[in-house]
Formats: C-alpha cells, sequence, structure tokens
C-alpha cells in the first residue's frame, strides 16, 4: 500500500511538473496523503434494541382494607399488559476531570453522556471513537477507558489521527461504557372488571365483564349474584368479605387473591 500511495505522489508531482496549466493538485495531493495516514473505522449503530418483551399482570385494588364503592364502580380490575424494555449504550467519564491541550482546556464531568461512534484499531490496539461534542473532533479510548494522546476527526469515513495531544487530569480520569434501559407499557391486553349492580331479590348482583385486546374483543359479559347478607363470596378466585351493602352501595374487604 505505502508503494502505491508513494508512485502515485511521485506521478501527480510530476504531472504537476509538466502541465502548468490551472488545475490545482493539492487536493487531490492531500487526500492521498490522509488516507495514507489514516485508520478504517467500525461503525457503531446507536439506535435502541428490544431486549425483553412481557406481559404483566396489574391488579388495581389493595388486600385487607374495607372499601366502599357505589351502584356501577369497580369493585375489582385486573389485567394483563405488555412491557417492551429498550436497550442502548453511551459513554461517560468515571469522574469530573480537565482534558487539557495546547489550545484550551475541556471540563467533562461524569454525567455527560457522548454518543459512541464505533472503534478503530491503531498499532494493533482496538480504540473506541466518541463524539467529543466539538464539532469535527474525537476522542479515543482503549479498552481500559485510558485516553488515546492524540485528538481524531472523521473524513470521508476514516479515522485521521491529528498533531494535538491531551494530558488528562486527574491521571486516573477514565472512560467507560454504560447501558441505558428504559420499558414502555403497552395496552391491557387481556383482563376483566366487575362492577356493583345493587340489590334485586334480596340478592347483591355484580357485572362481570372480560376483554382480550389480543383477538379486538371485549370477551364475555354476565351478571352473577350472591345473597345479600355480609359473609365471605368468591369472584374470579378473589375472596372478597361482605361487610354491607344496599341497591346504593357496598362495602367490602378483598381478603386473599386467587383462592
Amino acid at each position: 500500500m505505502k508503494k502505491i500511495v508513494v508512485c502515485l505522489l511521485a506521478c501527480f508531482g510530476l504531472n504537476a511538473c509538466i502541465y502548468a496549466g490551472d488545475v490545482d493538485l493539492l487536493p487531490v495531493r492531500s487526500k492521498i496523503f490522509n488516507l495514507y495516514k489514516s485508520h478504517g473505522i467500525e461503525y457503531y449503530d446507536n439506535k435502541e434494541v428490544m431486549i425483553d418483551n412481557r406481559l404483566l399482570r396489574e391488579n388495581h385494588y389493595d388486600l385487607n382494607k374495607a372499601i366502599t364503592v357505589k351502584k356501577g364502580e369497580d369493585i375489582l380490575q385486573d389485567s394483563t399488559v405488555e412491557q417492551k424494555t429498550y436497550q442502548r449504550f453511551v459513554g461517560k467519564f468515571n469522574k469530573k476531570g480537565v482534558l487539557n491541550s495546547k489550545v484550551y482546556p475541556m471540563n467533562v464531568d461524569s454525567e455527560t453522556e457522548y454518543t459512541i461512534l464505533g472503534w478503530a484499531t491503531i498499532d494493533g490496539e482496538k480504540y473506541t471513537l466518541i463524539n467529543s461534542n466539538v464539532e469535527g473532533q474525537v476522542f479515543l479510548f482503549d479498552e481500559q477507558g485510558k485516553m488515546y494522546e492524540n485528538i481524531g476527526m472523521i473524513e470521508d469515513e476514516r479515522l485521521i489521527l491529528l498533531d494535538g495531544v491531551l494530558f488528562p487530569y486527574p491521571s486516573d480520569l477514565r472512560f467507560k461504557i454504560v447501558s441505558k434501559m428504559r420499558d414502555n407499557l403497552g395496552t391491557e391486553k387481556v383482563g376483566y372488571q366487575v362492577k356493583y349492580g345493587g340489590i334485586k331479590f334480596d340478592r347483591i348482583f355484580f357485572d362481570y365483564l372480560t376483554f382480550d385486546s389480543n383477538n379486538d374483543t371485549m370477551g364475555e359479559f354476565k351478571q352473577i349474584n350472591f345473597p345479600n347478607k355480609p359473609g365471605l363470596i368468591v369472584i374470579n378466585g378473589i375472596g372478597l368479605r361482605v361487610l354491607k351493602a344496599d341497591d346504593n352501595s357496598i362495602t367490602y374487604m378483598i381478603l386473599e387473591d386467587n383462592i
């Protein structure tokens, strides 16, 4: 590769001597020099990735607590919700510090997130490239989080090391890659609702409704009833103690789930 580049440079230099027209060969020669001293980049995709998808049960009631609801209101509500977990990776410094250079010092802290651009191999060692938050410049870190002494820039999809040298302070200032995760709750998938229906013929009535969004249906609706007297009743595996009831309201206590 080096021999080819040298030959190309020689040819361009010869052509420049022979042809004295208005053609400017400096940009071409500069590009060849940059290609010669640059490094290939393995780019990183910063998009979020879904790493988990599960169904979570949500019940909307408290155990062993006296509750009073009016006719038409919920006494029980139970549903299953889809939860998706997403993950992405960002870069952070391990502490506050300063990156000193001949141009200007740059203050860094442990809270600012830096975009991971990819990786490059220099002299057989792999370095992580991050956006320095200074236009056109990137920082390089080895696998232990130690900063490479030179600042880099990306040109024509390749890494070029600049002459500027960085002096991190304190000396144990390091860079780390951290995982960022977030959960996204979707719509309710399956579940049921139980509403108080009042008193009829000296019996306590409840309206029972199931739903299933997986099948795009409201499911089943029915009325269930029990004798109008204090005591234990069971609805869909849930034990309730009725304390008192009339046609307008009911006072009850949920004793146990899934009995």
